[in-house]
């Protein structure tokens, strides 16, 4: 439901930052009043004479939040090579007809071609939501949180949390605004091995849940938008039920609903 007043609001937000410290714990710390009614009604504006409320926003993966797992997926992949370099060497080694030194610079060659590969990886962030201010897509589309009103969540540590971040999502939901993704649609970008959702994949469920329908323009790689499809569903959506669809998600659940709304989640990429 949209949230017409403060009071109304706060009844909804403790119950579901209750919640969801009692799923998450430590990682979901509570956060003051002032500043989640803040985030809601600031994602919530459509206009402004501030140029920067373009009547639209962005999720997806803030770079920082990204590199570890570049480097993870980075290290695995090179991990594999080298086995499969490991295993290729073997081979050599049984055949009477291949001496040892060709053996050994093909292996070496190898390596050191692997190593090097391995650090341009680990750097290769791709393209998502920066935290820097003065980054040019910050500049383009503003922030939104407790103070302003934008396209970009931006809200700093101390003031996040899961509730935050879905009252930012309900904000925009309320309004019919639609999203851009900023970081691609991919599993390895929407899945978590711990949560089964990453904070991505956890916005990306919401939409699903609360009647968004995924655009898909004719050139793919142009990427896609998350619009209003079932604008009841949308108006409807409460910060309660978004938790308790979380507290009690599982994988089958998530791919279903994502199913169901006709979102396309790419096999591969970040």
């Amino acid at each position: 439901m949209t949230y017409l007043n403060k009071d109304a609001f706060l009844v909804d937000f403790h119950a579901a930052q209750k919640l969801a410290i009692a799923k998450y714990g430590d990682f979901c710390k509570p956060v003051v009043d002032d500043v989640a009614w803040g985030a809601y009604s600031n994602a919530a504006k459509k206009t402004s004479a501030d140029d920067s409320v373009l009547g639209l926003m962005l999720f997806g993966r803030h770079v920082a939040s990204m590199k570890f797992e570049v480097a993870k997926n980075a290290q695995e992949a090179f991990n594999a090579r080298q086995q499969r370099i490991a295993t290729k060497d073997e081979q050599m080694m049984r055949k009477w007809y291949v001496p040892s030194a060709y053996r050994e610079h093909q292996t070496t060659k190898a390596t050191k071609s692997n190593f090097a590969r391995l650090a341009q990886d680990k750097d290769n962030v791709p393209a998502s939501i920066d935290t820097d201010e003065k980054n040019a897509m910050i500049k383009n589309f503003g922030v939104v949180n407790n103070n302003d009103s934008g396209s970009i969540l931006l809200i700093g540590n101390k003031n996040w949390n899961m509730t935050i971040n879905d009252a930012w999502l309900l904000g925009a939901v309320h309004s019919h605004l639609p999203f851009y993704p900023a970081s691609a649609v991919s599993k390895a970008n929407i899945f978590d091995s711990k949560f089964i959702l990453s904070i991505t994949g956890r916005e990306l469920y919401g939409l699903a849940l609360f009647g968004y329908r995924q655009v898909i323009p004719d050139y793919p790689e142009l990427g896609s938008a998350f619009e209003v499809g079932d604008p009841g569903k949308a108006t409807g959506a409460d910060l309660v039920s978004y938790q308790t669809a979380m507290s009690n998600l599982t994988e089958a659940g998530a791919q279903k609903a994502f199913k169901d709304a006709g979102f396309r989640i790419a096999a591969v990429g970040i």
